[in-house]
């Protein structure tokens, strides 16, 4: 059963963090980023990486531009944006 697109809880918070800090550009890009793969996430999916994750499960790692090293993950039901934070490339 695929969920409704959407943000994930932790996503949410991680947002709201980055615009209390005053980091609007920050802010914008991953807004960006986020509606990018909610809107089409077929194309998200082939300009992303993929993370298996200990239950076998597939995370996507797409990368956010003009802001390296953020990456947003994300999963392919709904899609789902999980979390984002610099991670290495």
């Amino acid at each position: 059963m695929a969920l409704e697109p959407g943000y994930s809880a932790v996503a949410n918070e991680q947002l709201d963090g980055v615009l209390a800090s005053g980091n609007n550009d920050l802010h914008d890009d991953l807004v960006e980023t986020y509606e990018g793969i909610l809107d089409d996430p077929g194309g998200a999916r082939t300009r992303s990486s993929a993370v298996v994750t200990e239950d076998r499960g597939i995370v996507f790692c797409y990368a956010v531009p003009r802001r390296g090293p953020y990456k947003v993950f994300w999963s392919g039901d709904g899609p789902i944006i999980k979390t984002v934070f610099p991670y290495p490339t």
